[in-house]
């Protein structure tokens, strides 16, 4: 006979091993949606890279995508896309029928001013262009120190010897550290 004890503990084994089996195919499935994520957000990726070496005359390394598959189940509706740039207008219609003139209403008010809207997306940036031929030249700019900072300048007299003749007195700026300067 079985005991009530073995009743409680076989159903709260079966609850247990029942809620593991629906965690894990739920985790499996969260697993899945991502991955499939991923791969489309890399297959657009590719796709835009790839239409922006044709763009620049280049030929992709990347090679076309593979055949498609057979179709799977619909999912569940995507996020609304950014609107595409404007068609061209299309052919004109046949005249309609004119109407009856109706009668002349009377000029309404001016309407209030609209509150403003949100502010746009940022737009994509642009291809960067040649470099400009180079410009003209500048003007000469001013004379630099005649010392670094921090070295005072000091005139000294030089003995030379030029062209056979010895101790020629000949006058010269040195720059002269501060250390050299004390005692």
């Amino acid at each position: 006979m079985i005991s009530r004890r073995d009743t409680v503990r076989s159903t709260a084994t079966y609850w247990l091993a029942y809620c593991l089996v629906v965690s894990a195919i739920a985790w499996v499935s969260f697993i899945i949606v991502g991955l499939r994520e991923d791969l489309q957000k890399s297959n657009e990726a590719r796709n835009a890279l790839i239409e922006q070496v044709t763009n620049m005359g280049g030929t992709p390394v990347v090679g076309p995508a593979g055949k498609e598959g057979p179709r799977g189940q619909a999912g569940t509706p995507g996020r609304d896309g950014r609107d595409g740039s404007k068609g061209s207008d299309g052919k004109a219609g046949s005249d309609g029928a004119n109407g009856t003139d109706g009668a002349a209403g009377s000029d309404g008010k001016d309407g209030a001013d609209g509150a403003d809207g949100a502010p746009g997306r940022d737009g994509r940036d642009g291809v960067d262009g040649k470099d400009g031929a180079p410009g003209p030249k500048g003007d000469k700019g001013d004379p630099g120190p005649t010392c670094p900072d921090g070295y005072t300048p000091q005139e000294v007299e030089l003995n030379t010897r030029q062209e056979g003749l010895f101790n020629q007195p000949v006058t010269a700026v040195v720059c002269v550290a501060p250390q050299t300067m004390e005692g």
